[in-house]
């Protein structure tokens, strides 16, 4: 096991040492300490193609969002439907923190 706590967003400066790897999971914890505390650019098509040269072809990919609004529920469904255009199998889980936040964990695997 691996574990990397980075800036998503950074890991793909060409200097990084990241990109030499391929990785069986790749976990996305979208979340920002301010509001609206999720960072839209995680729902790109362009950032999620970054993310495939790294997850090996059997991989899983992992996103761990926050869904405490309205606003922030339909950008997990966005990006849902981003991870469907490169993935057969996605599956997005709701869960209800018993403090009462709430968050989206989307699986997508098997590449198209």
């Amino acid at each position: 096991l691996k574990l990397i706590n980075q800036d998503a967003f950074k890991v793909f400066d060409p200097s990084y040492q990241l990109l030499t790897t391929n990785y069986s999971c790749i976990i996305v914890d979208i979340f920002l300490s301010t509001p609206p505390y999720i960072d839209n650019k995680s729902n790109q098509l362009s950032f999620i193609k970054k993310l495939l040269p790294i997850l090996k072809n059997d991989g899983i990919l992992i996103f761990n969002r926050p869904s405490h609004n309205q606003l922030s529920r339909q950008m997990g469904v966005e990006l849902q439907q981003q991870l469907q255009i490169l993935f057969k199998s996605v599956r997005v889980f709701d869960i209800h923190d018993p403090r009462g936040y709430r968050n989206f964990v989307i699986s997508a695997k098997d590449r198209r």
